[in-house]
């Protein structure tokens, strides 16, 4: 027994000593790689910039680096390049005792703000900002699945933009004087090394912002707030599969002339695929909107507020071939901010605008519907806005030659139906009696109701033709350069 424990004693050390200077050796390509990705994802995101390693400097238990983002000053008109440096302290797996405590896994990245480079008004305006804390630290574990945890922790933000005019521009203040409170940021995700998905939490908590702008005074309020990641498939920074939602309890605005209240916000968007298409859809709810005068006078009666956008049918291929060139376009129009040679960026924009112009062709197709609504109610009644619009053509979108195809391949239907009672002692309730208004929408006891529909090039308003296609004339003939219309 005693030979047993003696030999684990002696194995189980030597044994994490083995598998720690293993991954000692893959630290710097792991580093490396991140790096790489992350710079990938500056590209997508904020072209503007750039990141690369500075320095890396080996341990047995652990490994510090440097790492800096440039921000290009012929581009922003700076008189000098803008560099931000990054400190990284790096835990070897598979067992690694951290600051943040033991973990496992092949690697724990804490990554901070290295403010020695900066200059001294910068590193006072941060430390006037952050109460003297480090502005972020971000912590990243690789794991054996390849799969990647991460957080970034800001702590409270506090801005006071007088005290800040006089850090920087002593003589000139500004007419715009505002204090802002936000009691921190804090996020936890995870992912894999491409982004391929991902899954995680925002906390923002509560903000207070205060202030005068041209003597006039101004607030915003703001409960703590979520955003819910759960996306599958993340393409490019694109959500093509999962959903993302923000709630927050309740944000007030105020100014002189009125004050605004919304409570129980809620705004998703949600992404699936089924049959090689996918669908988008996105609604913001609020749950209580309420507008008042500054003398407390209802200008909008407490209300509930829905609005809803649906795209379907949208062809799998041409999504991800739209999103790339949507990539090059901007990471061109970047190139072409510090380019001599603008004739060779002119006709990147130009073959980029035809691939775009191919992507979208192939994107619509007879799948392809629209469904969006805007919906208001309170205890007085409910008024609703309904737009359905599909693709009804066999055709391709751009073998359409004249206006004329081009609604005959159109079918949409647009229905507005409101209670007498939410418009009622308004001035839109005025406009809606009016003479010109029974052109166009039906009265009844209750309600006010509207209906049009194309179909087949054939518009009906409230189930009377309209000549559409006639009133066109030979307007409708002329040829679409779809060139044009789809920049």
């Amino acid at each position: 027994m005693k030979k047993t424990l003696i030999g684990a004693l002696v194995v189980i050390p030597s044994l994490w000593a083995g598998m720690t200077w293993v991954a000692s050796n893959k630290t710097e390509a792991t580093f490396d790689a991140m790096l790489a990705q992350s710079q990938q994802k500056i590209t997508e995101t904020v072209p503007l910039l750039s990141m690369e390693k500075q320095a890396f400097t080996k341990g047995f238990i652990s490994s510090t680096a440097k790492s800096i983002i440039h921000l290009d000053p012929e581009i922003f008109e700076l008189e000098e390049p803008v560099q931000i440096t990054l400190d990284h302290s790096i835990y070897h797996g598979p067992l690694m005792l951290t600051s943040d405590g033991i973990k496992l896994g092949t690697s724990y990245i804490i990554t901070t703000l290295d403010q020695e480079p900066l200059e001294a008004k910068t590193k006072q305006a941060i430390a006037l900002i952050f109460a003297n804390e480090q502005p972020f630290i971000s912590s990243t574990q690789t794991n054996f699945d390849g799969s990647i945890n991460e957080a970034i922790d800001i702590p409270t933000i506090n801005i006071d933009s007088v005290a800040l005019d006089n850090i920087f521009t002593p003589t000139k203040q500004s007419d715009t004087h505002f204090k802002l409170n936000l009691a921190g940021i804090s996020s936890h995700f995870s992912t894999d090394m491409t982004t391929s998905y991902l899954n995680g939490l925002i906390t923002l908590g509560i903000l207070s912002v205060t202030g005068t702008n041209d003597q006039e005074e101004f607030s915003i309020q703001s409960s703590a707030s979520n955003i819910q990641f759960d996306i599958d498939e993340l393409y490019h920074n694109s959500m093509l599969s999962g959903s993302v939602e923000l709630s927050n309890p309740e944000i007030l605005l105020s100014n002189a002339a009125s004050n605004i209240s919304l409570k129980g916000l809620s705004i998703k968007s949600l992404a699936t695929k089924q049959n090689g298409f996918y669908s988008q859809a996105s609604t913001i709810d609020i749950n209580k909107l309420l507008i008042r005068k500054d003398d407390s006078a209802v200008i909008f009666p407490e209300s509930k507020l829905l609005m809803s956008f649906n795209l379907k049918g949208l062809e799998q291929a041409a999504t991800k071939r739209l999103i790339d060139i949507g990539q090059d376009i901007n990471q061109t129009l970047v190139s072409s901010l510090n380019s001599n040679d603008s004739e060779q960026a002119e006709q990147q924009l130009k073959t980029s605008a035809g691939n775009y112009l191919s992507a979208v062709n192939d994107l619509i197709t007879p799948a392809f519907a629209s469904n969006n609504s805007i919906e208001l109610s309170n205890a007085q009644g409910k008024a609703g806005i309904y737009l359905d619009l599909n693709y009804a053509s066999s055709r391709q979108l751009i073998e359409l030659k004249t206006l004329k195809e081009l609604i005959i391949a159109i079918a949409a239907e647009l229905k507005i139906n409101i209670d007498k009672g939410i418009v009622a002692d308004t001035e839109l309730e005025q406009l809606l009696n009016s003479p010109m208004a029974h052109n166009y929408i039906k009265s009844s006891n209750d309600a006010y109701v509207a209906t049009a529909v194309l179909k087949s090039g054939q518009l009906h308003l409230n189930d009377k033709p309209i000549p559409i296609l006639d009133m066109l004339g030979t307007a409708g003939d002329e040829p679409l350069n779809w060139e044009e219309l789809l920049q």
